[in-house]
């Protein structure tokens, strides 16, 4: 395998760049199509003597969160910190994810999908059966996928004695990752089709994905089928009720590298309106509340010019929401795993992503004792009015240690994270002052 991964490494730029670029078929806009206004940025974001100095000098922004009260209270629904209708309960039931080792997981991206047909996958196109593999392969080895905007914002939950694992996918929307059946569910012949299927056969596997989608080149279908948009904007909003979000990959899949600063503004911001216009067609105003702001680099290149880079990271999206986290991508063999947010290596810049071929899938699973397993603590009766006082729930966790029911480690709880030993029960995430 090494030897494998190692033909793979002289291969990659290449593979990047012919694979990803833009098919001559598409409908994509020229350079001329670009308007000359852009996304309006803050003045005080953007210094113009940077573009002479080097790239380390960019300064970049703190993180924001960026999770929605909505997409908090769905998350609270499922994790049992109300009752199914939503309302309040007089006393609370918390079930904490601890973990005795430090967290980490990794992230695998996938692309385009093709059938049984195909003779074999490459890294951006994965055969249907391939996939199937992939997955039973990763459950099999302990893997569970979980929420890429709950662990950016420190909710490290996951099923009991389980491993983490975010599943993303570049360069929607193509019919191949994505097709509604007549009768509104995923198509079984389309990538995000097979992980639905495999996700009600093993629901502690779990379906949770993050789909980075270029609207402007990767289309979804013939566009001289006048309700194809119709379609797309359906598949989109049956992604955010099921947990496959959709992020920004750029409008026109650009080289960031090559266009001009504005440009990058430009590509950014069409993705945006055209997503919420999609939504707004097929009446789903009300997930655009809703939203994120993350993006996915196309063939993982930043900008060139720290101006660029400068408009890149101070970028808004139209409901003001700042840049959450910046998506990158490589193979196996250089990779790096995620760790959680309170870590001192965690950068929301430069968010490494495997690409999910054949040689990733083996590392993880001869490799999945690196990745730790969590375990489970609950606390019934909690006073419902008192689950966001910290030194409550800190007090909660104390408890527990000093009666055993509950081992040393760090604790996942009540949209908080704690260090728990002997030593004391201390909040490290959000810090104190913050959200």
């Amino acid at each position: 395998m090494r030897a494998r991964i190692s033909k793979l490494i002289g291969l990659a730029p290449l593979i990047l760049l012919l694979s990803c670029a833009p098919s001559i078929e598409r409908q994509v806009l020229s350079g001329t199509d670009i308007p000359t206004e852009t996304k309006a940025v803050p003045a005080d974001a953007i210094n113009p003597e940077l573009t002479t100095e080097p790239l380390s000098s960019v300064a970049y922004p703190v993180p924001h969160s960026g999770t929605s009260s909505s997409n908090k209270e769905k998350s609270d629904r499922v994790n049992n910190l109300s009752s199914e209708d939503g309302s309040p309960t007089a006393w609370g039931h918390l079930v904490a994810t601890v973990w005795e080792e430090e967290p980490r997981l990794p992230i695998l991206n996938y692309h385009q999908f093709s059938p049984e047909t195909a003779k074999f996958s490459t890294a951006m196109k994965t055969r249907l059966p391939d996939l199937q593999t992939h997955l039973q392969r990763l459950y099999d080895s302990g893997y569970s996928l979980i929420s890429l905007e709950d662990w950016l914002r420190g909710d490290l939950r996951v099923p009991e004695g389980r491993r983490p694992l975010i599943i993303t996918m570049d360069d929607l929307f193509y019919n191949n990752q994505l097709t509604l059946t007549e009768g509104g569910d995923p198509d079984p012949s389309s990538g995000i089709g097979v992980m639905w299927e495999f996700s009600q056969a093993h629901p502690d596997f779990g379906f949770q994905l993050a789909l980075f989608a270029t609207l402007g080149d990767k289309l979804y279908a013939n566009p001289s089928f006048p309700t194809w948009e119709d379609k797309l904007g359906e598949a989109i909003a049956w992604g955010f009720d099921h947990g496959a979000i959709t992020y920004n990959h750029f409008y026109t899949h650009p080289h960031l590298d090559q266009i001009e600063p504005r440009h990058i503004v430009w590509n950014a911001s069409k993705n945006d309106e055209y997503l919420r216009s999609l939504l707004e067609q097929v009446g789903r105003e009300d997930i655009i509340p809703s939203l994120s702001n993350i993006f996915s680099l196309p063939y993982s290149v930043w900008p060139t010019k720290p101006i660029g880079i400068q408009l890149l990271l101070a970028y808004e999206n139209p409901e003001g929401l700042p840049l959450q986290a910046v998506m990158e991508s490589d193979f196996i063999s250089r990779a790096k795993f995620l760790p959680p947010p309170y870590a001192p290596d965690f950068d929301p810049w430069h968010i490494l992503r495997i690409i999910a071929d054949h040689n990733a899938i083996d590392y993880l699973v001869e490799n999945s004792r690196q990745f730790p397993t969590a375990v489970h603590c609950e606390f019934e009766n909690l006073d419902q009015t008192r689950i966001e006082d910290r030194a409550f729930l800190a007090g909660e966790i104390r408890q527990a240690l000093k009666q055993g029911r509950c081992p040393e480690g760090v604790y996942s709880l009540g949209g908080k994270v704690f260090t728990a030993s002997s030593s004391g029960v201390h909040l490290i995430f959000p810090e104190e002052g913050g959200g």
